[in-house]
């Protein structure tokens, strides 16, 4: 198993529209060029350990599933959903 950073920007890539993000405004919350960001995504350009944790932070995923994919991205907002819907069933019994 080996570190790609192709693969990793396009992890990158999917994760940012999955949640609606262009790359302007990814950028900005980054604090870096867009150049920079589409660089990264294109993998034409690696990432630091620094922004790997900040990107992974916003995602709410694991630097495993970024760097290597060895595990599944959890969407921790349909985990709440279904916390949320189970809670109220159990409260109407």
């Amino acid at each position: 198993m080996f570190y790609d950073k192709k693969e990793l920007g396009a992890r990158i890539k999917l994760l940012r529209k999955k949640h609606g993000f262009t790359q302007e405004q990814f950028s900005e919350m980054l604090n870096m060029t867009v150049n920079h960001l589409y660089k990264i995504e294109a993998g034409m350009r690696n990432v630091s350990i620094d922004l790997l944790v900040e990107i992974a932070a916003h995602f709410d995923t694991s630097l495993d599933y970024l760097v290597l994919r060895k595990e599944t991205e959890i969407d921790q907002q349909e985990i709440r959903s279904a916390i949320t819907v189970l809670s109220e069933i159990v409260q109407k019994k």
